[in-house]
């Protein structure tokens, strides 16, 4: 569902946010999920009752196993800042990385078929309409104008990520990224296209809620959606991706000194923060809500 996708990057948020923001935020887990749910489906108290039990149950998971999975990952790169990855390694690391997100997945897969087959037809009807909503709203965000003007924007929003965990960037280094930003393939379009059609078995697999084997087509469409992609869109994503690698490769050698050292400050304050939420006690986590 696209409240999976939402819900794994309002954890990601929650995770990376820095310091004591993310310590705020992942505390908070619960009441942010069940939020950002809320703006899909419109639960009755039985359903919110369910709802609470099964997340209850992944966010413990997550806590003890994923969080010190994701600190160690840090320190990992923290360790790297000196002698970076070339885009080789890089894509290794990639996939290593991918393995956290789908277990998470796999472990959300109880909340989702359990609340998926309790919903009636106008709370599928609900979520259906939010989802041509986003879609609406990608259109208009990625796709819709010139294309010159969405990658200036792009540009844009990757110059400020960047900034946040190296400090300012240098001319060369912006130079960089606006030659990387001119010339990468724009997939938009396609990725669009891509969730036009996720979003149509989802709608097909949420009509046999009730049948037989409800719960393994769901769990199919949410860890494997990529099997919906086209031959053109499978490797004109792929390419997308080399050159995403190959933007990451480039600018590993090209940090200051003063560039490193922010750069090993933020992910291991990140870290760090992650290892005392792992160990806080669940009842402490949930002080404050």
């Amino acid at each position: 569902m696209r409240f999976a996708r939402r819900l794994l990057l309002l954890l990601c948020a929650a995770c990376i946010a820095g310091c004591s923001a993310t310590q705020f935020a992942y505390q908070r887990l619960d009441f942010l999920a069940r939020w950002e749910l809320d703006k899909y489906v419109d639960m009755t108290p039985e359903q919110r009752t369910r709802f609470d039990v099964e997340f209850s149950l992944f966010w413990d998971w997550h806590r003890r196993s994923e969080l010190p999975r994701y600190a160690a990952t840090l320190r990992q790169i923290a360790a790297r800042t000196d002698t970076p990855p070339d885009a080789a390694e890089l894509a290794r690391w990639s996939e290593q990385y991918g393995s956290l997100w789908n277990d998470a997945l796999e472990h959300l897969m109880p909340l989702f078929c359990s609340l998926g087959g309790s919903l009636s037809d106008a709370q599928v009807r609900s979520l259906l309409a939010r989802a041509d909503d986003d879609l609406a709203d990608y259109a208009e965000d990625a796709v819709d104008g010139r294309e010159t003007d969405l990658r200036e924007r792009a540009e844009r929003s990757l110059n400020k990520s960047l900034r946040r965990w190296l400090g300012d960037l240098t001319p060369e280094q912006r130079q960089l990224l606006r030659e990387w930003n001119r010339t990468r393939p724009w997939v938009a379009p396609e990725w669009l296209a891509f969730r036009r059609s996720w979003r149509d078995a989802l709608a097909d697999t949420l009509a046999a809620r009730q049948a037989p084997g409800f719960c393994p087509r769901l769990r199919s469409l949410v860890t494997g959606g990529d099997a919906l992609w086209t031959e053109t869109q499978r490797a004109d994503f792929a390419a997308n991706r080399e050159r995403w690698l190959a933007l990451f490769a480039d600018l590993g050698p090209s940090l200051t000194p003063a560039q490193r050292q922010h750069l090993r400050k933020q992910l291991l304050g990140l870290a760090a923060d992650l290892d005392a939420l792992s160990a806080a006690p669940a009842a402490n986590a949930a002080e404050g809500r």
